[in-house]
């Protein structure tokens, strides 16, 4: 079984760097990080996790909690999460809520029993009872804070300005907001809020309209989008609270005999992949997950190591114009 010096020999370094490379502690240059990573590769070296929690009193575990691991938005929040904990020598405990609240407060104390360095929140709101009870650092990511330590999430004020400011640019006169039903952790009404400031001050006619989310039932917030185009069949331009509800539109517009963009406009957000292969390819506002993700880890390496914070961090946000929207004529 080969050992850290077996490790240092073939990388050509010092047993002291390897280990800080392991321990992810000080300066480390990438080549360093690359020889370290081939060199173990090639021996198939293993660090002894156990001991080395032992020694530095952390697991070097991450819990990660989402709502939906099934939905591509998180599902690329997480991916782009594992990457860079990845980089920091953390390892992941992921977990999927399934929206339910019951299972969220398990999976803190699933969490806590595991000794994990600190929990993600992507799924629900932390509460101060469960807050008190719990000794990892948290952060809100994408999510109202509440009672974490920190949060990051994107400009969702902004994206909402920005989707509101296209549809007026391209002539858009009578303009509507589609959004999730409101809840107590979801940042749809910052959007809305965002959207709804833009259109006032431009003296343009705008709707602020809720959906519901049918969850895993696709066809409840299918029903949902439609019935809204029905009951807004002279809006000329809609900004939704996601791309999953853009999709929707299509669809339902589609149906409805409703051209897209000529009759109607459309503006999503998130950028998921999907985005760019609908028909017509969906304007969005895109959320710059690899700098959000990075931002998490930075707070969590800092709260790891006994770091206060009470940081609430803001990433910007970018228009992406494709094909569901034109100007008009």
């Amino acid at each position: 079984m080969a050992t850290l010096r077996d490790v240092a020999r073939e990388a050509g370094l010092n047993v002291s760097t390897v280990s800080r490379v392991l321990n992810n502690r000080g300066y480390i240059s990438e080549e360093a990080r690359a020889r370290v990573d081939s060199a173990m590769k090639k021996l198939h070296y293993r660090p002894n996790e156990i001991a080395r929690s032992l020694r530095t009193q952390n697991s070097g575990l991450i819990g990660v909690i989402v709502p939906s691991v099934s939905n591509s938005y998180f599902s690329e929040l997480v991916a782009g999460l594992m990457k860079n904990f990845d980089r920091a020598g953390y390892h992941t405990l992921l977990f999927d809520t399934d929206d339910n609240c019951y299972k969220f407060r398990e999976y803190l104390h699933v969490c806590e029993s595991y000794h994990v360095d600190a929990v993600v929140l992507m799924s629900n709101q932390i509460k101060m009872e469960d807050r008190e009870s719990l000794t990892f650092p948290i952060i809100s990511f994408e999510r109202d804070r509440g009672w974490a330590d920190a949060c990051v999430r994107c400009d969702n004020i902004g994206g909402g300005r920005k989707a509101a400011q296209h549809l007026i640019d391209i002539g858009c006169r009578r303009i509507v907001n589609l959004s999730w039903t409101p809840t107590p952790f979801l940042k749809d009404d910052l959007r809305a809020q965002g959207f709804a400031e833009t259109a006032r001050k431009n003296h343009v006619e705008c709707r602020i309209i809720s959906v519901t989310d049918g969850g895993n039932d696709s066809r409840t917030t299918r029903e949902a989008t439609e019935q809204a185009l029905v009951k807004n069949r002279k809006a000329d331009g809609i900004f939704t609270s996601s791309d999953i509800i853009a999709s929707y539109v299509i669809k339902s517009a589609s149906k409805l005999g409703i051209s897209i963009p000529d009759d109607l406009c459309l503006v999503g957000f998130d950028d998921v992949p999907m985005a760019e292969m609908l028909t017509p390819s969906l304007t969005t506002i895109r959320q710059d997950i690899p700098a959000m993700t990075s931002e998490v880890v930075k707070l969590l390496s800092g709260l790891i190591a006994g770091e206060k914070s009470d940081k609430d961090i803001i990433v910007p946000v970018k228009l992406i114009i494709r094909g569901t929207t034109a100007v008009k004529r």
